[in-house]
């Protein structure tokens, strides 16, 4: 084996590890009879079909275990989702257990027991409801359905999570994150379909997730598996959607603000009627002497005292001696490459102000925040050598494009723009 080959083998196990470390969830049990309580050896309990927008659509790849001795079953690695879970045994009505919730890295339990009967009957049909104990969580968790962040008014998925008891969104030193329990951004992990999003220079984890591909968020802020490790105040568990063999799905999400929804109230801090602007740069802005009796301009002859400026006069202005003095403005002069002791005029100062001031036009484009997740077949079922895989092969496309106007632009920079893509093919190689 060359040395291709081994990087090649490496990655493809290093990605069946992850899949299988922390995606899927187990359902388990134990099959009884009716009447007496004795345990039934031997059924079949399968997971049968799933459950999509209050629908029921057939499983192309069917799990499925048998009891043992004691009459208890268990089936691993379940994809997170909804679904209907049947019972069957010779001699006995078959049973049919419908809207199961399998969660990642829970234990689902399932007890069948099942009516015997001479002649086959229809299937008893039982609803699953929700359990108030959840007998298998030692840590404290917030899992959270598709459809609970569907139905949120909310577009980022970093502001979504930070509802959770307990998770905060920061900024500080180490960055932008989420804060768990109090910890530093750096001390929390968040994980895509088992593998960290966590750059690892500056310890921070990419949290602009795409909703739209989300099938199920784990929030985990405490008691911790052993399977879990690199991280200490908490983990953001992020399952993506599985594709169907028998159907394509899009989901997509388009919202979008008007170019005139401005981001403040008032006047523009940074605009010509503000004050900066009017005091060092406006030559019809003035204020009035009662000792001389005239009127004079601010930006040539500078801030009065206070007794003659206007209500709410800012502070931080107030040592501006204005354009006429020869002292003001040389600390900019060494900025255009001029030495310290040059002779400019008024005029050519303030232009120099004008320069290093410049007024960027701002909320001139709307918000847009798209996101998008298509899932289904990989195409080329036909193809020799590899139809025969490509037929079990379900794939995920998504992406997101965020672009947010500032409230007021840095420099030339006038929106914050983030986008990310998505792409996943899962395959049954074997039962």
């Amino acid at each position: 084996m060359n040395s291709v080959s081994k990087l090649v083998f490496f990655v493809l196990l290093l990605f069946q590890a992850s899949s299988l470390f922390a995606l899927g969830g187990k359902i388990a049990g134990r099959i009884s009879d009716q009447e007496t309580g004795a345990p039934i050896i031997g059924a079949n309990i399968i997971v049968e079909s799933y459950w999509e927008n209050n629908q029921v659509f057939e499983l192309s790849v069917k799990q499925g275990a048998a009891s043992d001795k004691d009459g208890y079953y268990f089936i691993l690695d379940v994809r997170p989702g909804t679904y209907s879970v049947k019972a069957m045994m010779i001699g006995y009505k078959p049973m049919l257990i419908e809207q199961v919730r399998v969660n990642s890295d829970r234990t689902i339990r399932l007890d069948f027991s099942l009516e015997s009967t001479v002649l086959e009957l229809g299937t008893v049909e039982v609803t699953a409801h929700r359990e108030v104990i959840k007998a298998d969580v030692s840590g404290t968790q917030e899992t959270i359905l598709t459809e609970r962040i569907t139905e949120a008014p909310i577009l980022r998925m970093d502001e979504f999570v930070n509802k959770v008891k307990g998770v905060d969104l920061v900024t500080d030193n180490d960055g932008n994150g989420l804060s768990i329990r109090g910890g530093s951004v750096r001390e929390t992990d968040v994980r895509i379909d088992g593998i960290s999003a966590r750059d690892p220079r500056s310890g921070n984890s990419y949290l602009s997730l795409n909703s739209t591909s989300i099938e199920e968020l784990q929030v985990l802020t405490g008691g911790f598996e052993a399977k879990y490790g690199g991280f200490k105040s908490g983990l953001v568990n992020v399952v993506t959607k599985e594709g169907r063999r028998d159907k394509y799905n899009l989901s997509l999400k388009v919202d979008m603000t008007s170019k005139s929804d401005y981001k403040f109230f008032g006047s523009n801090p940074w605009g010509n009627d503000s004050w900066m602007a009017k005091v060092y740069a406006d030559t019809n802005f003035t204020y009035f002497d009662p000792s001389d009796s005239l009127y004079h301009v601010y930006c040539w002859e500078g801030v009065p005292d206070d007794e003659l400026l206007p209500t709410g006069f800012p502070s931080e202005l107030k040592g501006f001696k204005g354009w006429n003095n020869s002292r003001e403005g040389r600390k900019n002069y060494q900025v255009i490459g001029l030495p310290a002791n040059a002779r400019l005029t008024p005029e050519q100062k303030r232009a120099i102000w004008l320069v290093q001031h410049p007024q960027y036009e701002f909320a001139q484009r709307p918000d847009v925040y798209i996101e998008g997740t298509l899932t289904g077949p990989v195409p080329g079922k036909g193809l020799p050598f590899i139809g025969n895989t490509i037929g079990k092969s379900t794939f995920l496309a998504a992406g997101k494009y965020e672009n947010t106007q500032f409230a007021f632009p840095i420099g030339p920079r006038r929106s914050y723009t983030d986008y990310n893509g998505q792409i996943k093919l899962s395959s049954y190689l074997s039962p």
